[in-house]
Order: C-alpha cells, then structure tokens, then sequence
C-alpha cells in the first residue's frame, strides 16, 4: 500500500517510512515487512522518484540503496538534507564488490546509518527504531 501521508512524527500516527530501492522485489518485500510492523511506507524506485513523491509530503526516515538508475542514494541524501531538511537517512548497499566503500562515503556523508545486504529483518527494524527514537 503506497502513501504520500505528511511526517507523522510526535502527533501518535503510525511513523512513516520511505523505501528508495531499485529492485522491484526488495523494495516490496521490505515495504511488506515495514507495514507489518505499523509503519506506512511510501516507495519509489530510484531517488529521482523519491524526491518527487516528497513533493506530496516527508517521511520521518528514509530508506534508500545506494546505487541506483538516475539518482543514487548519496545524491538523493545531499538533496534531501539540501532542499527538505535533516531527514533522517539509512544507506543500504550489498552485492557489489564496493558496496563497503560506497557505505562508508554514505557513512562520511550524514548517513544515520548503514547497512550491508543481505541484512536479518531485525537488524533493520532495531535501526530503524533507535534513529525514530533519538529523532
């Protein structure tokens, strides 16, 4: 289920999360799993799409590949944090042999946080519930 619902943070709605991932199965697996655990996702498949759905409203937390078509994850991040404000972020890469390195330039960045795929679905719910809670 897609949304552009607003940033719900601090009024008692479900939080919401956006998942930028070029994958179609990933990215719907993981909106699957976000949304079974209450929060609302929006997607998009690239950040070029994510930053036009932000038009719509901003998520309290978005999730987002790093290497992908038209906009990748660290440009998506810069212009977030250049055009929206200190959304947080969670860079994701894996299955490249420089996955790392582009983990670390995220990292360097002002990435929240980052993970490696393939990633346990509780390791990206803990950091998805640690940043919402220090937010």
């Amino acid at each position: 289920m897609e949304t552009t619902s607003v940033s719900t943070a601090g009024d008692g709605a479900r939080p919401v999360v956006m998942v930028v991932d070029d994958d179609d199965v990933l990215r719907s697996y993981l909106q699957e799993l976000l949304e079974g655990e209450g929060y609302t996702t929006i997607v998009a498949s690239n950040g070029r799409e994510a930053l036009k759905r932000m038009s719509d409203g901003v998520p309290d937390i978005v999730l987002t590949d790093l290497v992908m078509p038209e906009c990748e994850g660290v440009e998506l991040m810069q212009s977030v944090r250049r055009e929206i404000g200190p959304v947080p972020v969670i860079a994701m890469s894996g299955g490249r042999r420089m996955s790392s390195t582009y983990l670390e330039v995220a990292d360097r960045l002002g990435a929240d946080a980052t993970l490696a795929k393939p990633f346990k679905a509780r390791e990206l719910l803990d950091t998805i519930e640690r940043i919402l809670a220090d937010a």
